[in-house]
Parts: C-alpha cells; structure tokens; sequence
C-alpha cells in the first residue's frame, strides 16, 4: 500500500530547508491514468490552505545571518523575522538577537504574543491554544 508524508511533515521539511537557503520537491508521481493518488490532492489542500497565511515567511525569503542563532527555523525577508515552531515543538522560541523587537505576532492570525527580552534574547511562547497541528509562524518586526 502506498504511503504518504502528511502535510505537517512536508511543511515542517520545507520551513527547515528554506532556513538553510534550499528548496523542497515533493517527489510524488502521477498514476498510469496521469493521476495523483487522493491522498495527495488532500495533501496539496492543506499546504495551500497554509500558505493562504503563512506563505510570505517562506517565499521570497533568505536563511538569517548564522549570527543569529535559534532554536527553530529561521527565514527573513529584509529585516521581518520568521519563526518556524513545527507542530512537536513545546516551549520557548529563543532568538538570540541585537535589539529588542518592535513587534512579535502570529503569523497566521496578527495577533499579538507576549515576548521577553533580556541581554539580547528574545524569548517567545505560542499559548497553547493557538497553536495547530501544522507549523505556526512567530513574525518579529
């Protein structure tokens, strides 16, 4: 029986590789009618419903300076800083950075989120309940 990768794994791969500056090619082949399996369009749903949001911290972005060192994937785009807490991660994003942030909000919704800053360590905590089962995004301003 053919076995699919869920859209949680493909968008936490894909957050990863564009952190170290690559891409990703999800390697799925048509059927011989020159279809995809069902499960595959499911798939490509939800990763689109997902880029609907969270798509600016991915394309057009670069990896950060390896001066800036994180506990989860990092992408940017000019000085906007993007934070990648896949769907297993449980804690406190830490970034370590110069200055304090403007603004630190959840990519997917605009609200808001506490942060704490101190000798130049952002520290960031997703509430529970805003987190989803795919990779949400902590924009830094």
């Amino acid at each position: 029986a053919e076995q699919y990768r869920s859209a949680a794994w493909l968008l936490e791969s894909l957050s990863r590789l564009r952190s170290w500056g690559g891409n990703f090619l999800a390697n799925v082949g048509p059927r011989t009618n020159g279809e995809l399996p069902d499960v595959v369009y499911e798939r490509f749903v939800e990763v689109a419903g997902w880029m609907k949001h969270s798509r600016v911290a991915l394309i057009g972005t670069e990896p950060a300076p390896r001066s800036l060192k994180c506990n989860v994937p990092l992408t940017m785009n000019g000085a906007t800083k993007y934070l990648h807490a896949s769907p297993n991660f449980s804690g406190v994003i830490e970034l370590e950075t110069g200055a304090p942030p403007n603004s630190v909000s959840l990519l997917r919704t605009g609200e808001a989120l506490p942060f704490d800053f101190k000798c130049g360590v952002l520290r960031i905590e997703i509430p529970r309940a805003a987190r989803t089962p795919l990779v949400d995004v902590v924009a830094v301003r």
